[in-house]
């Protein structure tokens, strides 16, 4: 199937326009404080969430959630659940301050920083991660990995 250049411009001027008001949604999204976080609070769906110093506005992650039971699943199950050993977010936060990928790297988290998380469940997966990718362009995050791309 043959994309004409007209289409393919509509098609990422309104993919952009979507993946930057998901972006400004979720940098309005008040942040949870570690004792908030259950996982009666943390839906099963798509979307995004970012990790902030806790009493401050300084990201430090920005990730996405789009598998099966989405944000629940990413944030209860990797980032905060001490047996999970493959969260990049709790992985960075372990090893910078020496800490063991377990339940003081979790209850360092939650000590520590704060979660804030915007639902996308009607969302498609390429416009989560365009705002992930915006975001972390925009605001460098010491825990993602950020190429230089010069907003910084």
């Amino acid at each position: 199937m043959s994309v004409k250049p007209t289409d393919f411009s509509r098609l990422i001027r309104q993919e952009s326009e979507r993946a930057i008001s998901v972006s400004q949604r979720l940098l309005q999204v008040p942040p949870l404080d570690g004792g908030e976080i259950t996982k009666q609070v943390i839906p099963p769906v798509r979307g995004i969430y970012l990790w902030r110093l806790k009493n401050s506005e300084e990201i430090v992650y920005v990730g996405v959630a789009l598998e099966v039971f989405g944000l629940r699943r990413t944030i209860e199950g990797q980032d905060l659940m001490p047996s999970y050993q493959k969260s990049t977010f709790r992985g960075k936060v372990a090893s910078e301050y020496r800490l063991k990928l377990g339940p003081k790297s979790v209850q360092f988290i939650l000590d520590n920083y704060a979660l804030a998380y915007l639902p996308c469940p009607d969302e498609v997966p390429v416009t989560l991660r365009l705002a992930q990718l915006l975001l972390i362009a925009a605001c460098g995050p010491k825990y993602n990995d950020c190429p230089n791309i010069g907003y910084q």
